[in-house]
């Protein structure tokens, strides 16, 4: 079963609506913190109920999500874009102003960005497809590059989508 969107609602992305003066494409980086950061920064509800399967588990993921971030950020300096990064939970709008806002987490990193900022396209990369379902995030760090590609070369289609206030 596919869904049928309204043709107004879909568009081909237009990389200059957040480039600077210059022609430079400008984005900001938006990064979860994993189970395994929260664990080390002594956050109890964590550390407190964790076995040592959850742990390789939780290291594990905690690895994969460092390489999808390191590969999105390699992705973004090839293409000399000009970007900056922060926790999710240090996200405002005002930095995400004028800015393509790239995700790299699951779902939660993802909505938790859309509800700060409104008038920016944000670009979902689920950092551990093993692990975590991310069924709204469109890519993967393994199909980032082609994605980021059609995206300047405006031949991305993006897609507005209701959201509740």
């Amino acid at each position: 079963m596919s869904i049928k969107f309204p043709k107004k609602n879909i568009y081909f992305f237009d990389p200059n609506k957040f480039s600077d003066a210059k022609g430079r494409l400008r984005a900001i980086l938006v990064f979860k913190k994993t189970r395994w950061d929260l664990k080390d920064e002594g956050n109890t509800h964590y550390s407190s109920y964790i076995d040592e399967l959850d742990r390789e588990d939780m290291l594990a993921g905690h690895n994969e999500h460092l390489r999808s971030l390191e590969h999105v950020r390699s992705i973004l300096r090839e293409n000399n874009v000009d970007f900056i990064e922060c926790f999710r939970s240090e996200l405002t709008d005002k930095l995400a102003n004028n800015r393509l806002v790239i995700t790299v987490g699951g779902d939660g990193t993802l909505l938790e960005t859309a509800q700060l900022v409104v008038d920016n396209a944000v670009l979902g990369v689920n950092s551990d497809p093993d692990r975590s379902v991310g069924s709204l995030c469109v890519t993967t760090s393994a199909t980032f590059a082609k994605l980021f590609n059609q995206i300047i070369k405006r031949q991305a289609l993006v897609q507005k989508v209701m959201r509740f206030k």
